[in-house]
């Protein structure tokens, strides 16, 4: 926080400024070691900060902070030190956000701070592995190659995302695109037809009066309706974040035949990635597992991962210990213990997320294949049964002209 300070220098002048620290008492412990005498201290008054209101939607985005990873990355790779590093990159952030996040990274470093530490005041920026992973890149004298692999791995996690919301945009655009003409029809187009086929005396068909029922309803109840749906959907989202909400959506995914394969294969692929990346920094394999868990989103998984490093902790190798859950294939088990077996555990770890990779790519493809076609002609009923409803009504009209 922002601390305002009035003092006197040894000479008697007057002084004023502002210090960024978090709280009164190391506020004072700096004035002190200037050799100032403190005539008051208050906390300056900030405006509203929506990073810190809604660090999920206003924080720094995952690409920012991979890019500048890579790029920390190869300056201490070409022998410059930290601090001037962090500082040249901070000229080049191009979010407001981020750069304040380095500007107290590096202040911090300046007051004696190592890096791992001054990222733990940030908790939403950098994860925890993150933060564990420049620990043990500081403690080895290796944060150029942890930071390497790091970014790497973030850079593979990010693509994964990146293909799933890809493969799913499509989709939701078509079926958006259906359920918004189909309301447009029944709310504008519909009730000046069937005004038309009443003052005619044309009767109307089943179907006809099924969307004129419909048209009526959604005029009448319709701005409910959107506030009780939209109220579901945000109670839906809270409910999802707790343990029991997650539980239900990943079982409810692992229940339908055309999502399960993919969902288990990304799975798979993440957690191979960041074994792998944790293994390859000379973590243990318990604390990896630790890590592992709080960097998992499905709730099955973590559970899983929880037991299996119960059973390391008695002394079960790791292909042992993930043999017995259902949630891991047997080809990785397999390659698990043969990477024991032989001693390139990491190496093999290597091989699956590279493998795993490739299966949830297909596996993602053959899902928005199969889901796109389904949801077109879902809207191309949707829509021809309307048509076909107001069209219908016009050849009695026509009759009577005859």
């Amino acid at each position: 926080m922002a601390i305002k300070y009035v003092a006197y220098d040894q000479q008697g002048q007057e002084v004023k400024g502002l210090l960024e620290v978090d709280n009164n008492q190391e506020a004072e412990e700096i004035l002190w070691q200037s050799n100032l005498t403190i005539v008051s201290l208050h906390k300056e008054r900030t405006p509203i900060n929506l990073y810190e209101l809604f660090p999920t939607i206003f924080g720094v985005k995952k690409p920012h902070l991979i890019l500048f990873t890579r790029q920390l990355a190869e300056l201490l790779k070409s022998g410059i030190s930290l601090l001037p590093a962090i500082s040249a990159l901070q000229t080049q952030v191009e979010s407001p956000i981020f750069k304040n996040v380095l500007t107290k990274i590096t202040r911090d470093i300046q007051q004696g701070s190592l890096f791992s530490q001054a990222c733990e005041k940030h908790p939403d920026v950098f994860p925890e592995f993150y933060r564990r992973l420049m620990q043990v890149g500081e403690a080895t004298g290796r944060l150029d190659m942890v930071l390497s692999r790091l970014s790497t791995y973030m850079e593979k996690d990010e693509q994964i995302s990146s293909k799933v919301k890809q493969s799913l945009a499509y989709p939701a655009f078509v079926l958006g695109l259906g359920v918004m003409a189909a309301i447009v029809l029944l709310t504008f187009s519909l009730p000046a037809m069937v005004d038309l086929f009443k003052e005619w005396g044309a009767e109307l068909p089943l179907p006809t009066r099924i969307l004129v029922w419909v048209g009526s309803f959604l005029k009448e109840w319709g701005l409910i309706l959107f506030s009780v749906i939209i109220m579901f959907i945000i109670l839906g989202f809270f409910y999802g974040r707790t343990p029991a909400g997650q539980r239900r959506f990943y079982s409810f995914l692992t229940k339908v035949p055309l999502i399960r394969g993919a969902v288990a294969k990304t799975q798979m692929a993440r957690f191979s990635s960041i074994v792998h990346t944790l293994m390859a920094a000379g973590l243990p394999l318990t604390e990896v597992m630790d890590l592992a868990i709080s960097s998992t989103a499905n709730i099955s998984v973590r559970e899983a991962l929880g037991r299996v490093k119960a059973k390391l902790l008695t002394g079960e190798t790791l292909s042992q210990s993930l043999s017995v859950e259902p949630v891991f294939s047997p080809i990785f088990v397999q390659m698990v213990s043969v990477g024991e077996q032989t001693g390139n555990l990491v190496d093999n770890l290597s091989s699956l997320t590279v493998f795993y990779e490739a299966e949830a790519d297909r596996a993602m493809s053959r899902l928005t294949g199969m889901i796109g076609p389904f949801l077109i002609i879902m809207v191309g009923l949707m829509v021809g049964f309307v048509a076909v409803s107001v069209i219908t009504p016009m050849y009695s009209i026509i009759g009577q002209i005859r």
